[in-house]
Order: structure tokens, then C-alpha cells, then sequence
């Protein structure tokens, strides 16, 4: 690892915990900061938006990659299948992180959906089915909460950015079956900072008051989607230059 690379991972340790430490801040402008339609989740949405743009240039066309071999790798538009699909999961989490853009434009909320969305609006994340509480406010446990939209995110997320690259580095059966169906495996530095976020979350719960709770679940969400903003830089380039892409990507 060159030392803009560690550089780099340094200063978004750095970014991480002074996102964290805004809770320290008087509780008027912390709300303020953490509110719906706050800087913090407007941000997460753009940061959603711009991650898809990139997996759907890498989708689009190989000037995109970083790096010969990877660029080989994926000369056909059906070994960049799974491009696409993050572009698509990530445009997805932009839409529901605006309410698919229910306040922007002002439309109401289908009456079906508002009965079963526990903060009535336009979106899939916060229907009961798939919130972390019911529309009484009581919070699920068990088996329920597995099924949550964000717990489903966590898991999904910690398997691919965590598990995946350590699975590929020393099992020869997984590395061949991720190049068997071309399934892209990121740096093993993202699934450290997406463990190392959700952690700092765990601890910051128990540091601070609970009135900062809501405003400490948008900070870990922001969080989430800085690191996830870098998932397509391990194969993605503005430039031909190596310092361009995350370290260690598997390939």
C-alpha cells in the first residue's frame, strides 16, 4: 500500500469519528443537523446517487476500470451484469432516502400505504413490514427485526464488504466461483470501516444521552454511505494512475 492509499484511509477514520463527535454539539443545532431533510441525510441521498452514476459507467462501457487485467476481465457487457445491479440498488437507496422525491415535489402519500407506513410517507423502508418498529411505536426483536429493511442492509453489506474478500483470499473455491459468475470483490479496507462504523454506532449508544438516539442513527447511516460512495472506486478511475483505486482489491 502506497502512502497516498494510507494517507487516505486515515483521513476517512478521521472523517468517520468527527461525524460521530457532532453529537457533543448543542442539542438544538445537533437536531438540527439530524433532522428529517437534514444536511445529513440529504447528503446520504446524494452520496447514494453518486455511487450509482459510477456502477452504471462501469456498467456502460471498460474506459472506466482502473486497471488492465480488470478491464480484460469485464470486456463484455455480461460480465458487467453486476455493475448494473448496484447501480440499481444504489439509485434505489437514493429513492427511498428522498421519499422518491415526495417532498420535493409535494405529492401525498397513497392512503393504502400511509395505513402501513410507519411515518406515512412514499417509501418501502419504513412500511411496518420492513421498519425496525411498528406503526405503535414498539421496536421488533427476534425474528421480526431480521426481516427489517435495514437489518437486511447490514447483513447483506457486512457479508459482501467483510466476509467476501477474506472468503475469496483463502478459500480457492469461493475466488473461483466469484470469477466463475464475474461477481466483483471489493476492498477488504471498506468491509474493516463498514464493521469499524457499526461499532462506533454500538458504543456512541451507550456514551451519549437518549435523546441524541434518532440523531446518532443518522450519523451511523452517513457514515455508511461515505464508505459505500468508495465501493466503486476499487474498480472505477478518473485517471490511469494506480493511486486512483482502493488498495487490495481482490479483483
Amino acid at each position: 500500500m502506497n502512502k497516498f492509499k494510507k494517507i487516505s484511509l486515515i483521513w476517512l477514520a478521521v472523517v468517520l469519528v468527527l461525524v460521530y463527535l457532532t453529537a457533543i454539539l448543542p442539542d438544538d443545532v445537533f437536531k438540527s443537523l439530524t433532522r428529517e431533510d437534514g444536511i445529513f441525510e440529504n447528503l446520504s441521498a446524494l452520496f447514494f446517487l453518486a455511487t450509482s452514476i459510477l456502477f452504471f459507467l462501469l456498467f456502460s462501457s471498460t474506459k472506466y476500470f482502473n486497471d488492465a487485467d480488470i478491464k480484460n476481465r469485464y470486456v463484455t457487457r455480461g460480465s458487467r451484469v453486476f455493475f448494473l445491479i448496484f447501480g440499481l440498488v444504489f439509485f434505489f437507496g437514493f429513492g427511498e432516502e428522498i421519499s422518491w422525491g415526495q417532498r420535493i415535489f409535494g405529492f401525498q402519500t397513497p392512503e393504502k400505504m400511509m395505513e402501513r407506513n410507519v411515518q406515512e410517507e412514499f417509501n418501502l423502508h419504513n412500511m411496518e413490514f420492513f421498519n425496525i418498529r411498528n406503526k405503535d411505536g414498539e421496536r421488533k426483536e427476534g425474528i421480526q427485526k431480521l426481516f427489517t429493511m435495514k437489518q437486511m442492509f447490514l447483513g447483506s453489506f457486512f457479508m459482501y464488504l467483510f466476509v467476501l474478500p477474506l472468503a475469496v483470499k483463502y478459500s480457492s473455491k469461493v475466488r473461483n466461483l466469484t470469477r466463475k459468475i464475474f461477481l466483483p470483490v471489493p476492498s477488504i479496507w471498506l468491509g474493516v470501516f463498514f464493521l469499524g462504523n457499526y461499532i462506533v454506532y454500538r458504543i456512541s449508544r451507550g456514551v451519549f444521552p437518549w435523546e441524541t438516539q434518532w440523531g446518532l442513527t443518522e450519523l451511523q447511516e452517513f457514515n455508511f454511505s461515505i464508505i459505500l460512495m468508495l465501493l466503486p472506486f476499487c474498480w472505477f478511475a478518473f485517471n490511469r494512475s494506480e493511486s486512483a483505486s482502493l488498495p487490495e482489491t481482490a479483483y
